[in-house]
């Protein structure tokens, strides 16, 4: 049987998808758009939480929750309707301009490019629709069929089983260090891609390569010597 093409695994919120497309809904709720940042933390924070306790909730569930305990906690209500349009926004979020350079680029160099992410999958099949680049990938795969967040190691796992690619010819590429820690912990290899802040001095080990854009790390990925079969 011949052997599948490498792999590149592109994370999904902040890495290809602007998550400030959410910032008219935190600010119309809430009065201010820092409510999104916090929020986001506050469900990155719960996700890895539940992870290290060996529960499993869906990743929109967990969202949910780290919105009630911030509400509670700043003294604020959540209005009635705003799930429904925080959910709506992020099926419609804005795609990062570099990103389709960056998948036809690797498609172009050989490589197999799908999207990984904590959402549940018809989720994640919306927004990478709606981005107009679900047909410019190979596989879209939802961390929410392994019963497991990334970056627990079972999601990583799942990840390789169902796209039958080896951890060490496979890349993580994400802009959240716990992601790309997550995936160097089961083997991948790690390119963190620095939207938001650089690689943080103090997380290690730090990631293979670091890049300020997806064609700049498709191109380091490219230029990387290739690992024997």
């Amino acid at each position: 049987m011949p052997k599948l093409p490498r792999l590149v695994l592109l994370d999904v919120n902040e890495t290809l998808l602007d998550m400030a497309g959410l910032d008219p809904v935190f600010q119309g709720a809430f009065g201010s758009a820092e409510w999104r940042t916090a929020w986001f933390r506050a469900t990155l924070a719960l996700a890895m939480k539940n992870t290290d306790a060996g529960e499993y909730h869906d990743f929109g569930f967990t969202g949910r929750q780290a919105l009630a305990a911030l509400a509670k906690e700043r003294g604020q209500k959540v209005p009635a309707d705003f799930a429904e349009k925080l959910s709506a926004a992020i099926q419609t979020l804005p795609l990062h301009p570099d990103v389709p350079e960056g998948i036809r680029l690797l498609r172009v160099g050989g490589y197999r490019v799908g999207a990984f992410a904590n959402n549940q999958a018809a989720v994640v099949v919306a927004q990478l629709r709606h981005a107009g680049i679900f047909n410019s990938l190979n596989v879209v795969l939802s961390a929410d069929n392994a019963r497991q967040l990334k970056p627990g190691q079972r999601a990583y796992e799942y990840a390789l089983r169902e796209t039958g690619a080896e951890a060490h010819e496979t890349w993580m590429v994400a802009a959240h260090a716990w992601d790309i820690r997550g995936a160097m912990a089961a083997g991948l290899r790690g390119a963190y891609l620095s939207r938001l802040s650089a690689w943080p001095h103090d997380q290690t080990p730090a990631p293979e390569l670091s890049a300020a854009t997806l064609p700049e790390a498709a191109q380091a990925i490219l230029e990387r010597a290739p690992l024997p079969y």
